[in-house]
């Protein structure tokens, strides 16, 4: 009797996806005008490398599921596991340079997501005019690069050469990890610098880089580089309910995500010293040769040339939880009125307070594909109060 519905299922379904734009695949022109012989010459250039044997992204996934409702429809429950492989991936590769572009469009490499996905529900009333509401989901999903058909078996990104994140993708790991150096402080005085391994041009207040590969010389060509940072969320969830008395309504929802990072290339340029750009205020807390601070972890105002460049300094943890939307209104009866219907007015809230330790946006994904959480610094979201009436004639 207190079973009101039970459903398990299976299904298994392939796709393909070609949403790279038009003609990708072919070598496109572009405008390109010159001056010549103090003349204006408008003229065309190439724009785009040609692949002629670019395919479709192919996807096959398995779902397996269960949806459960009991106690008269009050309780419903539903649980997911999914597997997905998709390969031959479209992704805008690395090219050398001097072909004249810098990447180009390319089926490359194979990924792996599993996850599982719960949901649950519950209504009840508590009185004749008191109604409960709630519903609860939660996701976990963790994926894998199985194969990279390129060279040293990874794929390593990033916007520009001074942007403060990279990322790199290598078979056996999560697509798109933080790469950089691993930073461990500041120097505080020569001495320092000197018992450490070799940094080309260190000063006190510069970063301090670990020599990863243990040959005594932090080096500019990447060699230290190691993973600094997971963009992927162990879980990701949301949570809302509401109570309904008399003609009352209130509504709350919440979401959150837990134990994943940002990379913040934006603070290459808001807490980079080098006179070019404005800076963000606790900039005045950075490490000052009148005073040797050795426990300053803002870097100098000097402007060394590795002080930019991707490293644990700018990776933030991103777990978080925001109180997406609060709602409240009242229903006027409209017995007696004969033109109306219906009559209602509210108040709604939304992205009311972000619970963070970091500072911006926690959901930010500037770039998407195979660079993951980079924070540009988007336009933030607005945090909304507004007041409003509903009339059905």
């Amino acid at each position: 009797s207190w079973l009101n519905d039970l459903k398990l299922r299976a299904s298994f379904g392939a796709t393909g996806n070609n949403d790279i734009g038009n003609y990708t695949s072919l070598s496109t022109l572009g405008t390109s005008n010159y001056i010549t012989g103090g003349s204006f010459a408008p003229g065309k250039i190439l724009s785009s490398l040609s692949n002629a044997n670019l395919g479709w992204e192919k996807s096959q996934q398995f779902n397996y599921g269960l949806d459960l409702t009991m106690f008269n429809n009050r309780l419903t429950f539903v649980a997911e596991y999914y597997k997905k492989t998709t390969e031959d991936m479209l992704l805008a590769v690395n090219v050398p340079v001097i072909t004249g572009f810098e990447t180009t469009f390319t089926n490359i490499g194979k990924v792996e997501n599993t996850g599982i996905e719960l949901g649950l529900n519950f209504k009840t009333n508590i009185t004749n005019d008191l109604k409960f509401r709630s519903n609860f989901n939660i996701s976990f999903n963790k994926n894998i690069v199985l194969e990279i058909d390129g060279d040293n078996d990874e794929i390593r990104s990033r916007n520009s050469f001074y942007d403060g994140g990279a990322s790199i993708s290598k078979v056996g790991r999560p697509i798109g990890m933080f790469h950089g150096f691993r930073n461990l402080g500041t120097f505080s005085s020569q001495e320092e610098i000197d018992a450490s391994p070799t940094q080309d041009g260190a000063v006190p207040g510069s970063f301090i880089y670990e020599d990863t590969n243990g040959d005594g010389v932090v080096t500019y060509d990447r060699k230290d580089w190691v993973e600094i940072g997971n963009p992927h969320p162990d879980f990701i969830w949301a949570l809302g309910f509401g109570l309904d008395y008399k003609g009352f309504d209130f509504n709350m929802a919440f979401t959150g995500a837990q134990n994943y990072d940002i990379i913040s290339a934006i603070q290459a340029t808001t807490m980079n010293l080098d006179g070019v750009f404005n800076v963000e205020t606790r900039a005045k807390d950075r490490f000052r040769y009148t005073t040797m601070d050795p426990n300053a972890t803002i870097p100098t105002s000097n402007n060394w040339k590795w002080e930019r460049e991707s490293n644990s300094w700018y990776v933030h943890d991103a777990s978080h939880v925001w109180l997406r939307n609060v709602s409240v209104g009242y229903t006027f009866p409209v017995d007696g009125i004969s033109f109306l219907s219906g009559a209602r007015v509210f108040v709604n809230g939304d992205n009311l307070h972000l619970f963070t330790d970091y500072v911006g946006n926690p959901e930010v994904n500037a770039n998407g594909g195979i660079s993951p959480g980079r924070d540009n610094a988007p336009y933030p979201l607005p945090r909304t109060i507004s007041l409003g009436a509903t009339l059905k004639f």
